[in-house]
């Protein structure tokens, strides 16, 4: 079967980069100490999109590159992924705590930094390991989600190693000490990047069935509808917290599938 470009995976990838950039931007407010502006909560908010939905659709062509090359257009592909995901966790995560280092002037974040291109890369090798071994189903990510929830609410370490182990898989708890500076944990990563490989797997079939347009608007009725329903309760939920008085709460950390840090 032919490979060909799909305009929705570039389109989702155009519409991540545009998120990147909106929530990277607010940083220059904590950089430089102005006044948070009005709109600083959607800059905040849109954090919550773009590095998933960057693995989401990683994981989505995994699947997509497998069943539309023969095995030797397989093969060369997979070596380039393997590459590029080695590139993330070692070259760049060097370059990106060295950066760091230098900065603070602490070594210690040379033990403690976990920066999202090393969980993209481990994602990435992860799945290229499992996507030909086992069966990728739906229900997997949900149980993932879970476990990291379980684990994020109820798992309370004392060892020091453990909570490192903790926090890079799940994330932190509001009012625990962050041991680990990362933004977004493992688990919940790892899920989004498991439903693109359910979804690269559907959208062939689509493709082989002559649906694939079809399937296409769906995903656009489906993701719109998740967009609608996270601006719902973030911002519900914000009404709701200051009547009950509370100020300054990092609301959506609590309705983010994968952001996991306290306030700041």
């Amino acid at each position: 079967m032919k490979s060909k470009r799909i305009d929705a995976l570039d389109i989702g990838r155009g519409f991540a980069m545009a998120l990147v950039l909106i929530s990277h931007s607010g940083w220059i407010f904590y950089e430089t100490g102005l006044p948070l502006p009005d709109y600083y909560h959607w800059m905040k908010f849109s954090f919550q999109f773009a590095t998933p939905t960057f693995l989401f659709i990683s994981g989505s062509l995994i699947s997509y590159l497998y069943h539309t090359h023969d095995p030797e257009g397989w093969k060369a592909a997979r070596t380039k992924l393997l590459n590029r995901g080695l590139l993330l966790v070692t070259f760049t995560h060097v370059a990106i705590t060295a950066a760091r280092v230098i900065q603070t002037g602490e070594l210690v974040w040379i033990l403690k930094m976990v920066v999202i291109t090393d969980l993209i890369g481990l994602t990435l090798l992860m799945y290229l390991f499992l996507f030909e071994r086992f069966r990728i189903k739906l229900y997997q990510a949900f149980i993932m989600l879970t476990v990291s929830y379980l684990i994020l609410m109820f798992y309370k370490p004392e060892l020091p190693f453990l909570v490192l182990i903790k926090q890079f898989l799940s994330g932190t708890l509001v009012g625990e000490k962050q041991y680990l500076y990362t933004v977004f944990a493992f688990l919940p990563m790892a899920a989004m990047y498991h439903c693109g490989v359910v979804l690269g797997d559907k959208m062939v079939k689509a493709l082989k069935s002559n649906q694939l347009t079809r399937f296409i608007k769906q995903l656009y009725w489906i993701g719109g509808a998740i967009l609608a329903c996270m601006i719902i309760i973030k911002f519900g939920g914000d009404f709701l917290l200051r009547n009950m008085g509370v100020e300054n709460y990092d609301w959506f950390v609590l309705v983010s599938l994968t952001n996991k840090y306290p306030p700041s």
